[in-house]
């Protein structure tokens, strides 16, 4: 597996109680501050192998994923976590409320910084918090 940066390295985290890794699975529109070459394409496929490869590579390092579930590859992504016991995490998302149940369905029962990196709550399109508040 290609390591990118830490090739060659030695990663040592005696104490470590897990990553929280938001990207690179996210909506290009609500990635906030991170570099938009490093968003993983939607389009590309891969996405899940890359997961469970990295998940295999350093077990029990990564503790939540947040991606957008409505990416082409956001249920693989659900499934991948779960398989290793990763927690599935929406946010950086524009997905919208029938997405979301979807995403609920898949196993994503939790929400990464609500209302923040994602559309606004209007009434017509409620978005993802809105009744899914019990997940947050």
């Amino acid at each position: 597996m290609d390591r990118g940066l830490v090739r060659g390295a030695t990663l040592v985290l005696p104490d470590r109680i897990g990553l929280h890794l938001e990207g690179p699975f996210i909506a290009e529109e609500f990635r906030g501050a991170q570099a938009t070459e490093l968003i993983w394409d939607g389009a590309r496929d891969g996405s899940a192998q890359f997961l469970a490869n990295l998940l295999r590579e350093f077990p029990g390092l990564l503790k939540i994923l947040t991606f957008a579930p409505e990416r082409p590859d956001g249920r693989d992504l659900a499934e991948v976590c779960l398989e290793h016991g990763v927690i599935p995490s929406a946010g950086h998302t524009a997905a919208d409320l029938a997405q979301m149940e979807l995403a609920v369905q898949w196993g994503v029962r939790h929400i990464t910084h609500a209302f923040n990196a994602m559309p606004a709550t209007h009434h017509r399109n409620p978005g993802i918090c809105y009744n899914n508040a019990s997940i947050i």
